[in-house]
């Protein structure tokens, strides 16, 4: 009897230690990443650059991306979703997508940074369809696309990206973490955890969060933005934060019950990354007063360095770079036609 007491003592031992050992991992870990301080960053002297409104046509865009020489635009007035233009000419070369749930029509779409440049590709948030449209059928008028489901997991998403092996996104419904990291050869899903962890209302998270995503797959970094919160942070692929910046000219500062109204400061509203550059669409205006004055495009390597700072002359709702030319695209808010105008910047 007293041989299987001793036995049983001897095994409730082991687990323990193994509890413990578990434990033990899962501390040092978070001790590991919480190591991480958020560091002020001065802005360097920016660079002034005046907007010039370009012959495409004004619409009601949302969201460009460029593709070769290709600046394709989202708009949400017309009965189409999407137009093509050459930006050497400002030709329009194609139009197409409607609205809808049949064959070739789109629900809510979102174009998809692949750094290819022969490939269009978009990801329909509320089905989770993603949608590759080589860009040569674009140029020869043809509208021909492959696509496939991403399954139910992947329905209701925002800042959707992909590598060969990784899905990175935001969930625009569950919060489960700032954002997802989803490897699909281990069919495995990481939720990249709330840092720094500011107090706010449980309801309001996601708001008080909502950030910005760019990766890339030649370094394996991710980079989120915040809109709200004057943060820029820098993830592995595993989903460690490496680097965590505010920036010190921000009239903003971080405090510890915050909550978004109409004198909220905006501060980072979209990023734009090419192979070996990340530029951050900086505003600082409050939220009324959101696309009155001027404007900065941050530039960072994919190191995390601040390299470059452009000051333009106006508040774009988003940009697109053209790096083999030095010039941006950004579409800007016309008072006279209340529609959105597309202006070029020159950046070197």
């Amino acid at each position: 009897m007293l041989d299987c007491l001793d036995n049983i003592c001897l095994v409730i031992n082991i687990i323990s230690m193994k509890y413990i050992f578990a434990f033990c991992i899962i501390f040092c870990i978070e001790a590991c990443h919480s190591n991480i301080k958020t560091e002020e960053i001065e802005l360097l002297s920016p660079s002034r650059i005046k907007g010039e409104k370009i012959s495409i046509p004004e619409r009601c865009y949302e969201d460009g991306i460029l593709i070769d020489s290709i600046l394709i635009l989202k708009e949400s007035c017309s009965e189409n979703l999407f137009y093509a233009y050459n930006i050497y000419t400002n030709e329009e070369i194609y139009k197409w997508g409607k609205l809808g749930r049949g064959p070739k029509e789109f629900n809510y779409p979102m174009f998809v940074n692949t750094f290819k440049q022969d490939t269009l590709t978009i990801y329909d948030s509320p089905i989770a369809n993603l949608i590759q449209i080589p860009l040569r059928n674009i140029g020869q008028k043809k509208y021909l696309q492959t696509q496939r489901n991403l399954g139910s997991y992947m329905l209701f998403l925002y800042n959707f990206h992909l590598t060969d092996s990784l899905y990175v996104f935001t969930s625009i419904e569950a919060d489960e973490g700032l954002f997802s990291i989803y490897n699909r050869n281990t069919e495995k899903i990481f939720h990249v955890s709330y840092k720094p962890n500011y107090k706010y209302k449980k309801e309001e998270r996601k708001d008080v969060y909502y950030h910005h995503l760019s990766i890339s797959p030649k370094y394996k970094t991710i980079l989120a933005a915040f809109q709200y919160l004057n943060l820029i942070n820098f993830y592995n692929f595993d989903g460690e934060l490496k680097k965590s910046y505010t920036l010190s000219h921000s009239p903003e500062e971080n405090n510890y019950n915050l909550y978004i109204t109409e004198e909220t400061i905006l501060q980072s509203i979209q990023t734009y990354s090419t192979d070996e550059k990340i530029y951050i669409l900086w505003n600082g205006h409050p939220m009324k007063t959101e696309f009155i004055g001027t404007s900065k495009i941050l530039v960072f390597s994919w190191q995390g360095d601040l390299e470059k700072v452009y000051e333009l002359n106006n508040c774009p709702r988003f940009i697109t770079i053209d790096e083999h030319s030095g010039n941006a695209f950004g579409a800007v808010f016309s008072e006279k036609t209340e529609m959105m105008e597309i202006q070029k910047y020159i950046l070197n």
